[in-house]
């Protein structure tokens, strides 16, 4: 009898715990949206810029292209392209505007019983690219193009991911529910004081 319920206490305390401590680092918000950025330039590279020898770099001057702007020139610097931001300098020109740069979060979730509240969080990158002539102005191509990355978080990390400096066109923030943030803590509570009660009476 005694080793049954420390066999049920075992199960009830430490296992949970064993997948609760795990604690894997996880990117914050800022370093997936420069990946992403990264991702959509690989793409118009390989898509749109591959054929030509140099291009001229133009970026709107809104808020959020502003943000990505650096980034996405040391990526199109690393190709096998010069890359100008003047004009005159060569026949080709790619202008970028950040369309929507957003962080959304799930409803919270447990993975095991007293394990740790999970979230999901899904991060977006939409880029309009536009290759045009420099020298007659003609629109050679404009397409747009998108990276999504989704991952499972910490509930309690997911305001440590953020950075207020982030410009967003959208962002869900993680809440909890009526349940998660009162009711099921009580139920927590109840359930341990059972098992407490239940430990020393089987010891005695």
């Amino acid at each position: 009898m005694k080793s049954a319920g420390r066999n049920i206490l075992f199960f009830l305390f430490y296992v949970p715990l064993c997948f609760a401590s795990e604690n894997k680092p996880v990117a914050l918000n800022r370093e997936i949206l420069f990946a992403l950025g990264d991702s959509v330039i690989n793409k118009i590279f390989v898509q749109q810029l591959q054929s030509y020898p140099s291009v001229t770099i133009k970026t709107s001057t809104d808020t959020f292209t502003t943000f990505f702007r650096q980034h996405f020139i040391s990526n199109l610097a690393s190709k096998k392209i010069s890359v100008f931001e003047n004009s005159n300098a060569t026949e080709t020109t790619l202008e970028l505007s950040v369309q929507e740069s957003s962080v959304f979060f799930g409803e919270p979730f447990t993975e095991s019983f007293l394990g740790r509240k999970k979230i999901e969080r899904s991060i977006q990158l939409v880029v309009n690219a536009t290759g045009s002539s420099s020298v007659e102005g003609k629109i050679l191509w404009s397409r747009q193009f998108s990276e999504t990355m989704i991952d499972t978080v910490n509930f309690t990390d997911a305001e440590q991911m953020n950075n207020s400096s982030l410009p967003m066109t959208s962002i869900q923030k993680p809440k909890l529910s009526f349940f998660d943030s009162v009711v099921e803590p009580v139920i927590v509570i109840f359930s341990t004081g059972v098992a407490i009660y239940l430990f020393f009476t089987i010891r005695s």
